[in-house]
């Protein structure tokens, strides 16, 4: 009889066909998932300032740079490095702050290899980038627009041995840091090429 209203579980058996094969697609894709979320490569890391201990140990005043990077999924991830992208300049730049005298033997043996929840570190001083042989080479250019780009655009990447770069956020105190210490280096090679 057209028109006519169906029973209850005639209505629900209607449905039933659509609801497996929802429920199938649902199911199938989660498995999917599952198993590919397993092979990613999860990692949370990150660039900013922290203290340490100087001098004495058990006064935490020496401010220093901090990279951190911390795998945050079930795949083990081995870092082999980091590096460093400027504007104006071709190529990437691989720092050793592990080689710092005052900070060295704080940072992270590369390679390391991280599981679930473990994290790394690097630490860079708060003169490192001024102390280098040839700092206009990396962010204290000499030319002061130059600086500022290369200071305010500059990105950082955690190499892994599966060929996988994981970008860094970079925290904008760390940026304004390096600026101000940036200033402070160039107005002092400024001061000293005035003698």
């Amino acid at each position: 009889m057209i028109g006519a209203s169906c029973t209850t579980w005639e209505c629900i058996n209607s449905f039933a066909n659509w609801l497996a094969a929802v429920g199938t697609i649902f199911i199938s894709g989660l498995a999917l998932w599952l198993s590919v979320r397993d092979r990613m490569v999860n990692m949370s890391a990150e660039f900013n300032i922290g203290l340490v201990a100087g001098d004495n140990p058990s006064i935490i005043d020496r401010e220093c740079y901090v990279l951190s990077f911390t795998n945050i999924g079930p795949r083990p991830i081995t870092v082999t490095n980091h590096c460093w992208f400027l504007p104006f300049f071709k190529g990437n730049i691989f720092l050793m702050p592990q080689m710092d005298t005052q900070l060295g033997h704080l940072c992270s043996k590369l390679p390391l290899e991280l599981s679930d929840g473990k994290e790394g570190r690097a630490f860079y001083g708060r003169d490192f980038f001024s102390q280098l042989d040839e700092p206009e080479k990396v962010l204290f250019h000499k030319n002061r627009l130059i600086a500022w780009l290369r200071i305010r655009l500059f990105r950082i990447y955690v190499t892994t041995t599966i060929g996988k770069r994981v970008k860094v956020a970079i925290k904008l105190a760390a940026r304004k840091k390096l600026w101000r210490t940036y200033k402070t280096h160039n107005s002092a090679v400024h001061t000293d090429a005035a003698r």
